[in-house]
């Protein structure tokens, strides 16, 4: 399915700190593609309502489940451990390659 590619880690092992992500329709669309999206929606939350918080306006609550233009929206909460595990082990062995410091020179300027 499409190019080969390789992800290229500065850290010796999987880096999993960090609690939750929260991923919304088209990203869950792009792990659908890659094959990832049912396995992750297996050990992901649904969230159904949203709640902004601004201290300079009143609370306000949306709902994700509404019909119309705004319908069909999925927005899960996704621990990064489980996030990054999953992505790990649907690449191809040697994909991901570890402990590697990368730097580039774009026009004689090093970044």
């Amino acid at each position: 399915m499409g190019l080969r590619s390789i992800v290229l880690e500065s850290s010796d092992s999987l880096r999993i700190t960090g609690f939750a992500l929260t991923i919304w329709t088209n990203a869950w669309r792009a792990l659908d593609v890659v094959g990832v999206g049912d396995s992750l929606r297996k050990r992901s939350l649904q969230m159904f309502t949203i709640a902004s918080l601004d201290s300079d306006l009143p609370p306000s609550e949306s709902t994700l489940d509404a019909t119309g233009k705004y319908a069909n929206h999925e927005c899960r909460c996704v621990k990064r451990k489980d996030l990054l595990e999953t992505m790990l082990e649907s690449l191809p062995q040697g994909s991901v390659r570890f402990s590697l410091q990368i730097s580039m020179k774009l026009y004689g300027l090093a970044y």
